[in-house]
């Protein structure tokens, strides 16, 4: 078999139950079937840290006896030959190809796949489903699209003609804004954090920035000035009393909203757009399951801003309507609910998230890679739907929970 098995396609051994239920298997796409094959060769590691190693060798990978997935990367480093943590490394470039590590919950261990097979395989399964493939864009392409949004905030400061508006920039934010520079940065490290956390769930480099350009924030402490803003500038009349608007096109996302003052409560409502922006740029424009996008971004956001009450309430108010119902009401399959069912989204993302952190951020991956969510559920937390919402019932003390 040669090094790159690019046709080969391994498909997962699940159990019975899950098969019983007519769910097709979610396969690995550009599986390398002789990973060792490759040791000896020159590589370059990249680590979800921002670190980079180049000039190495790869000495081998250090697999787990039972379910022979890659545990550790063992590399010559000089004159050392250190080994790191599987889940510690993004890429391997090995003799000019490039491979990464996926996981596997059920094997809880990683497997060796060739990224530019895996790429060419999501780019024809999101085309089927009329959506298109996003990689992270080159510090030359940000720096591009970075100076067009300059541009039309430029542009829109010159319409509104106050003197108060100002531009500021932070490592994956652009903000026009005309409150005063402190907080100006305040809101930069707001979204920069929240930025972090996500690349950090997703399995990518803490360093990657996965808008094209940044995301764009106008903030504004004048709801007449915010309305000015998005009839002169934006060309949208129509946008009701809303507080907070998000336009998403093909080259920006922007979350435009207005605060008489800066305080949690607005810091939560810009970083709650900002990662529901994320959640729809990462990997792919594909349309996520709606409890996953809002689970997900009710997740991070309360884990940025943690309040007690909050989760106390939504805790009693989730556990009472399953007490209730003994079912969660067909939120996973919910096109749109509405926001008192937030709390039971966020809820389902801590469940998956506490069984496993991995497991989830390549659930996520395979989701925005085009794969059947609950096919995606089987693979990398070997359970059901049905499976899921028994166990996530049973998590919170209520039992024969149905979806």
């Amino acid at each position: 078999m040669g090094i790159r098995a690019g046709c080969l396609v391994v498909l997962l051994v699940l159990c019975c139950q899950c098969m019983g239920q007519g769910v097709k298997p979610l396969t690995f796409d550009g599986v390398v079937g002789d990973p060792s094959s490759l040791q000896g060769l020159p590589m370059t590691l990249q680590f979800l840290s921002g670190v980079t190693v180049k000039d190495s060798e790869l000495v081998s990978f250090v697999r787990d006896r039972k379910s022979d997935s890659i545990q550790f990367v063992q590399y010559q480093d000089g004159n050392r030959k250190p080994k790191k943590r599987a889940d510690e490394i993004y890429r391997l470039v090995i003799s000019g190809v490039p491979y990464r590590l996926r996981f596997h919950g059920p094997s809880n261990g990683f497997f060796l796949i060739d990224e530019l097979v895996s790429i060419n395989k999501s780019k024809s399964r999101l085309e089927e489903r009329n959506a298109s493939f996003r990689s992270i864009a080159t510090a030359a392409e940000t720096q591009e699209d970075v100076l067009k949004q300059k541009a039309f905030y430029s542009e829109a400061m010159e319409t509104l003609a106050n003197p108060h508006l100002r531009t500021y920039e932070s490592k994956f934010s652009l903000l026009l804004t005309d409150f005063p520079a402190p907080i100006a940065a305040r809101v930069g490290q707001y979204v920069d954090d929240l930025c972090v956390r996500l690349n950090q769930l997703n399995g990518v480099p803490v360093s990657a920035n996965i808008w094209q350009g940044k995301v764009m924030i106008a903030l504004f402490s004048d709801q007449l000035l915010m309305a000015t803003y998005e009839t002169d500038a934006m060309n949208n009349p129509n946008f009701g009393k809303a507080s907070i608007i998000y336009h998403n096109t093909g080259d920006k996302f922007m979350v435009v909203c207005h605060g008489k003052q800066m305080n949690i409560e607005l810091a939560r409502k810009i970083c709650w757009g900002v990662a529901g922006g994320y959640v729809v740029k990462y990997g792919s424009d594909l349309a996520m399951p709606e409890w996953l996008k809002v689970g997900t971004r009710e997740w991070v956001t309360a884990k940025m801003f943690p309040n007690r009450n909050i989760q106390k309430s939504r805790v009693a108010s989730s556990t009472r309507t399953l007490q209730q119902s003994r079912s969660l009401l067909g939120i996973l399959s919910a096109k749109e609910f509405n926001n008192d069912r937030n709390g039971t989204a966020q809820f389902l993302v801590t469940h998956l998230l506490n069984q496993n952190t991995n497991a989830f951020g390549q659930f996520f991956q395979d989701v925005k890679a085009g794969h059947d969510w609950e096919d995606s559920l089987i693979t990398n937390y070997g359970v059901t739907a049905n499976q899921f919402a028994a166990a996530f019932g049973r998590s919170l003390g209520v039992a024969n929970v149905v979806p």
